[in-house]
C-alpha cells in the first residue's frame, strides 16, 4: 500500500508518525519521497495511523492506494 501524508506545523512543535495493527504492534513502513510511504500489508485488517505531537499546533492530512499493482 502507498500512501502520502503531510503534516502542517503552525508553531515549533515537533510531531511523530507511525502505523500500528489491530493488536497494538508496529508496523514497518519504507519512504518513498519526503511524504509518501510504502506499507507491505500481509492480510487485510484495521491499521491506524498514529500522529503523536509535543506543543505543536496545526493539521495532518494522509490518503492511501489500496490497490495491489
Amino acid at each position: 500500500m502507498i500512501f502520502t501524508r503531510q503534516f502542517h506545523a503552525e508553531n515549533g512543535g515537533g510531531h511523530g508518525f507511525h502505523i500500528v495493527d489491530e493488536k497494538g504492534r508496529y508496523v514497518g513502513v519504507q519512504s518513498i519521497s519526503e511524504d509518501r510511504m510504502k506499507m507491505n500489508v500481509k492480510k487485510a485488517g484495521i491499521y491506524r495511523a498514529i500522529v503523536t505531537g509535543d506543543e505543536v499546533a496545526g493539521s495532518f492530512y494522509i490518503s492511501w492506494n489500496s490497490e495491489n499493482k
